[in-house]
C-alpha cells in the first residue's frame, strides 16, 4: 500500500503520519523512517521488502524521497518518475504500507505516482488562510478545550502572521506556522483551565457560606455542617482534577506531533 502526503501543512502531515504509526505499528517494532536525501533507494527498497514481526505490517515513512530522486517534467509533457523509483513504488509488497511524505512536490510528479501506482493514496495538505484559517483556529481552540470567536481568532492571526495570514505578501511566500499558532492555542487552554478551576473554588465558597448560614440559622446542625463541607470539598478536589487530566492530555497530544 502507498501513501503520498504533500503539502506544506507540516503540522497536519504530522499529525496524519502520527496517526498511521498508531494504526499499523502501536508498538513501533515495524517501522522504519528514511530522510532524504541521507538515505537511499535501496535501503527504503530493503525496508519494505522485510516482513513484520509475526506477520504484522511494515510500516516505512520516507521523507523527501521523490523530490530528492529526481522527478522531472519536459516542455509539455507530463511529469515522470526516475526509473529506480517508479520500479520500488511498483514493488511495495501488500504487508508493507509506504508512507511519502513530500513538503515540496510539483503536482504533476503527484500525478506520475498515481498512474505509476493505481491504487495509491494520495493527499494534499495545504496550510489554509483567510477565512479558512479562522475556521482552523477556532476548530483547535476548541479541541484544547477553549472557545474563540472568530473576532478573536481573526486579532490572534493578526498578531502572529500579519502578512501572511490572509494571502501571501509580496516579500515572504512562507505560509502562516500552524505549530507555532497550535502553541498560542494551547497557553490560551492553559489560561482557561485555570479560569475553570477558579470558578469551581468560587462555587466552593458560596456553598460552605450557605451552610455557615444555614448552621447559624439552626437549620442543620455543627456536625452536619462539616460532613456537607467535607463533602463539598471532595466534590470541588473532583472537578479539579478532571480539569487538570483534560489540560494534561492535551498537552501530550501537542507533544507527541
Amino acid at each position: 500500500m502507498l501513501i503520498l502526503l504533500y503539502g506544506d501543512n507540516r503540522l497536519a502531515i504530522d499529525e496524519l503520519v502520527r496517526d498511521l504509526r498508531t494504526q499499523y505499528d502501536p508498538e513501533g517494532f515495524t517501522t522504519s523512517l528514511f530522510s532524504m536525501p541521507g538515505d537511499s533507494i535501496e535501503a527504503i527498497r530493503s525496508a519494505c521488502l522485510s516482513p513484520g514481526f509475526f506477520g504484522s505490517s511494515r510500516l516505512v515513512v520516507a521523507y523527501d524521497l521523490v523530490a530528492s530522486s529526481g522527478g522531472q517534467r519536459s516542455g509539455r509533457q507530463a511529469a515522470s518518475l526516475p526509473p529506480a523509483l517508479e520500479e520500488l513504488l511498483r514493488e511495495i509488497p501488500e504487508s508493507t504500507v509506504l508512507v511519502l511524505v513530500e513538503r515540496a512536490l510539483d503536482a504533476g510528479l503527484a500525478r506520475a505516482i498515481q498512474r505509476a501506482v493505481p491504487g495509491a493514496v494520495v493527499q494534499q495538505h495545504s496550510t489554509p488562510r483567510g477565512p479558512e484559517l479562522v475556521d482552523w483556529t477556532i476548530e483547535r481552540a476548541r479541541k484544547h478545550g477553549s472557545t474563540l470567536d472568530r473576532r478573536v481568532a481573526s486579532r490572534l492571526l493578526e498578531a502572529l502572521f500579519p502578512a501572511s495570514w490572509q494571502r501571501p505578501s509580496r516579500t515572504d511566500d512562507l505560509p502562516p506556522d500552524l505549530y507555532r499558532l497550535d502553541q498560542e492555542l494551547a497557553k490560551l487552554a492553559g489560561k482557561y483551565a485555570e479560569q475553570q478551576k477558579i470558578s469551581v473554588r468560587n462555587v466552593r465558597r458560596d456553598a460552605n457560606d450557605d451552610l455557615k448560614k444555614a448552621e447559624k440559622a439552626g437549620d442543620i446542625s455543627q456536625d452536619e455542617q462539616k460532613k456537607m463541607e467535607a463533602e463539598v470539598q471532595k466534590d470541588t478536589d473532583a472537578a479539579i482534577k478532571r480539569v487538570d487530566e483534560a489540560l494534561r492530555v492535551k498537552e501530550q497530544e501537542i507533544m507527541q506531533v
